[in-house]
């Protein structure tokens, strides 16, 4: 998977996160599985984008 793509998988498990964080009544194994699925795809990212390049290529956080 490409830049692009995880960080739009990025974006998508943040909103997921934030919108099961937000319902009356938590989901727990959603939000672990959520979380688990967000920390993957950070861990991903990091490994793709080189150290002198993360500055010039910041994450979309919203």
């Amino acid at each position: 998977m490409g830049f692009n793509e995880l960080n739009g998988k990025y974006r998508q498990l943040r909103y997921e996160l934030e919108e099961a964080y937000s319902a009356p009544a938590w989901n727990r194994p959603r939000i672990d599985r959520i979380a688990d699925e967000l920390a993957a795809t950070e861990r991903a990212l990091a490994s793709i984008l080189p150290h002198e390049e993360e500055h010039q290529m910041p994450l979309e956080l919203s």
